[in-house]
């Protein structure tokens, strides 16, 4: 599936840009979703399953910025499911902290590899979860697993897409495959 929104929508509760729900397999794959808002989480996608249910998502090649939310994830927000996130860039949004994981109604499994994640607070909340693999991710606060790294990944002077500059530190320090 794509789906861009840089327009920016304002929601009063949650998945501020894109709201997803019961779903069986999804790929959010090559978006640019930004400057979204909501008073509760996600500000810029929200993605809730019920227990028992078998949602898997794959999140690839993304750019979450400019996202805001009042009370949980600024930018992106999951909770229960199959997750996987692979070479996404999030960075630049407002919030208590930028990804919320929680596994809430039932068991949430949640991979991340070659992920940029730079916000000015709290970068990443994991509740209540199980199942967490992080290898070669660039993430603000630093992060445990193979290969991540805490550096600014500096990225180029006035690029609304995120590219790295040529001094980044990210910069070849990810994988081709898991």
């Amino acid at each position: 599936a794509t789906a861009v929104n840089t327009l920016g929508a304002n929601y009063y509760a949650n998945g501020g840009g894109i709201g997803m729900g019961e779903m069986a397999s999804i790929d959010v794959e090559n978006n640019y979703v930004s400057k979204n808002s909501c008073s509760n989480e996600g500000g810029g996608l929200s993605c809730y399953a019920v227990a028992g249910s078998s949602t898997v998502v794959r999140f690839k090649n993304n750019i979450f910025t400019g996202n805001v939310a009042q009370t949980h994830a600024a930018a992106i927000q999951i909770n229960s499911g199959d997750y996987t996130f692979v070479n996404n860039t999030i960075a630049g949004n407002s919030g208590p902290y930028a990804l919320g994981v929680g596994a809430g109604n039932g068991s949430l499994s949640f991979r991340m590899m070659n992920n940029i994640i730079w916000n000015p607070l709290v970068t990443i909340e994991f509740n209540t979860i199980t199942g967490v693999s992080a290898s070669y991710n660039c993430v603000r606060g630093g992060l445990s697993g193979t290969g991540n790294i805490n550096a600014d990944p500096l990225f180029a002077a006035s690029d609304t897409l995120y590219r790295l500059s040529n001094t980044s530190p990210a910069i070849g320090a990810g994988v081709l495959s898991a």
